[in-house]
């Protein structure tokens, strides 16, 4: 596979996803390194030089990781070709190494699947849930939660029920998101702990969120409840879906 080939794919990807495969390079690059330290055809002149420039690569894509584990993305595919450009050049040994090196992480990244199961494996910027719509109470008087709990849905004025967009990974119940935040005006956020305790799917209650699905969700917001919640539609009046609701941590 040609290196601009890599590259091109590469900047299509996820900061969570740019991040994995940066760390896959620098464990094939030890690797690498191994490799031409025990080359008996090259001198060890030869190789103190490559493992020296090697080594000044290595110290720039950890910076290069750094930023990326902390969600910013300064151009990090380009930054990460150009200093392999640049330490390749410095000498013909490390130049040499690379290629293969490069492709083996490469072909190591794209069989490494996402794991939906493991929330800090998604960019922060999507680990939230979107509130589309208030769902009557009707059928559920009395909510059993998943350790045994009897809660009066009815009594409880604090646990609302409502229609959750797309989940953006799988997520066991109850969760407790710290955020609620108008997805169209930022400036518009109560920190306010929410719980998700429970979702339904086809009339049936279970303790977990599936990646892609929508589900009726029963929400218990600790203090007061903000006023955004009064903005949303109720399900089958008026608008189908309201996307103006998020919850995050």
């Amino acid at each position: 596979m040609k290196i601009s080939e890599i590259k091109e794919n590469l900047n299509h990807q996820s900061i969570s996803q740019k991040s994995k495969f940066l760390k896959i390079l620098l464990a094939e690059i030890t690797v690498m390194n191994r490799c031409f330290w025990n080359d008996d055809s090259s001198d060890e002149s030869n190789k103190i030089n490559a493992l020296k420039w090697s080594n000044e690569l290595v110290h720039r894509l950890q910076n290069i990781q750094f930023d990326l584990e902390q969600y910013e993305d300064n151009e990090s595919i380009n930054s990460i070709f150009q200093n392999i450009d640049f330490n390749n050049k410095q000498y013909h040994l490390l130049s040499e190494y690379f290629h293969p090196t490069l492709v083996n992480a490469y072909n190591r990244y794209i069989q490494t699947e996402l794991h939906w199961d493991f929330e800090l494996d998604i960019d922060s910027q999507n680990r939230y849930l979107s509130i589309w719509d208030k769902i009557p109470m009707e059928g559920y008087p009395k909510l059993k939660t998943e350790n045994g709990n009897i809660i009066n849905l009815e009594e409880n004025q604090k646990i609302l029920s409502v229609g959750i967009g797309y989940s953006y990974g799988n997520i066991e119940l109850p969760k407790t998101f710290e955020i609620i935040f108008d997805t169209n005006d930022f400036n518009r956020f109560w920190e306010c702990k929410t719980i998700v305790l429970a979702a339904e799917n086809s009339r049936k209650i279970h303790w977990d969120l599936w990646r892609g699905h929508h589900s009726r969700c029963f929400l218990e917001v600790i203090g007061d409840i903000p006023e955004i919640f009064d903005e949303l539609p109720i399900w089958g009046k008026g608008s189908k879906t309201h996307h103006g609701i998020g919850l995050c941590s």
